[in-house]
């Protein structure tokens, strides 16, 4: 069975990023773009069972789940899947596809390193292209190195012009996060900062957990937890109010992490604990200060001095179109 050029995207559901990529692809190929959701459904116990491999204890599931995308490609017969941070897949998986639908070109993006995500490794040489967000994981692999991207909202954030909050954290708390967010906390009382925190937890389970298990979630009374994520509006709400984000990356992580382009993207500057981001051109010392997770210090100068624009051939390039642009100009190699 021939491809008749269509174009699938398979990804988990990430606070709505996997809309924003459809819709970007849409506009470029300037046609409808199908998605699966790689998941069978996004409730707590489902995503940990696929995230550690634990996929037997739900394998009715995910077989139906899988069997139905399976039967969307091979009605719809795609020329083109892009596969992004793939959980719960087999190499059987990837030989159903390749048998319905020969030569369909299949592309793996990883927003997770192999350190975070090694369960992806058997897999890879189901792939025509693959790219990754970790330098090091490209070296290492041979993968392609393609960072995150800003989405288009980022751009257009219209930013007052005496903002209240200092600095503001809005994410995940995962990893060494909250130690890190709690020596900001002492910093910010010790100078006087503003700081703005919205921290987010998947559901109470993973709290209650943290709370008896996790050293970093000790004396934390003074802080809130959140179990539903900010919406992208309010998320800009809280942007155009700020002077600099925080951003904390993951202890498995050496790649740059979507809230470090969409603060840069929109005028805001970083705080962040990831060093690496001295190797990228984004990185210059008027608008990111990287500090260290074990000795926090804020500089109320960076807070207090302008934002220095990036010319747009630099800022561009982390764009979401030029993101999407590079994936479509995928080159199919021998496998």
């Amino acid at each position: 069975m021939k491809c008749n050029g269509g174009f699938l995207l398979i990804s988990p559901k990430f606070f709505g990023y996997e809309k924003e990529i459809k819709i970007e692809l849409e506009r470029q190929l300037k046609a409808d773009v199908s998605y699966c959701d790689i998941r069978p459904k996004n409730d707590f116990f489902t995503k940990l069972f696929m995230r550690i491999g634990a996929t037997f204890l739900i394998k009715k599931r995910i077989k139906q789940h899988q069997d139905g995308i399976i039967e969307k490609i091979r009605q719809e017969k795609f020329s083109t899947i892009l596969l992004i941070n793939p959980e719960g897949l087999s190499n059987e998986f990837f030989k159903k596809i390749k048998d319905v639908v020969p030569g369909v070109n299949i592309i793996l993006y990883l927003w997770d390193s192999i350190e975070n995500k090694p369960l992806v490794k058997p897999l890879l040489s189901n792939f025509s292209q693959i790219y990754s967000f970790d330098k090091n994981d490209c070296q290492q692999y041979g993968f392609d190195f393609l960072p995150l991207f800003f989405s288009n909202s980022y751009d257009k954030i219209a930013r007052l012009t005496t903002p209240k909050i200092d600095i503001a954290f809005i994410g995940t708390v995962h990893s060494q996060r909250m130690n890190v967010i709690k020596k900001v906390e002492a910093a910010s009382v010790r100078d006087n900062f503003v700081f703005y925190k919205y921290l987010y937890i998947q559901n109470w389970i993973i709290f209650v957990v943290r709370k008896i298990a996790d050293k970093n979630f000790k004396n934390v009374s003074q802080f809130t937890f959140n179990f539903t994520p900010l919406t992208s509006q309010e998320i800009n709400s809280v942007y155009a109010d700020t002077k600099a984000i925080l951003d904390i990356e993951h202890d498995k992580q050496k790649g740059l992490t979507m809230r470090t382009f969409e603060t840069l993207g929109a005028g805001l500057k970083l705080i962040t604990t990831n060093k690496n981001i001295i190797d990228y051109d984004i990185y210059t010392p008027e608008n990111v200060l990287v500090i260290d997770k074990d000795n926090v210090h804020i500089d109320p100068e960076f807070l207090n001095t302008p934002f220095k624009d990036y010319p747009e051939d630099i800022i561009g390039k982390y764009s979401l179109s030029s993101w999407v642009s590079t994936i479509l100009s995928s080159q199919k190699r021998d496998l």
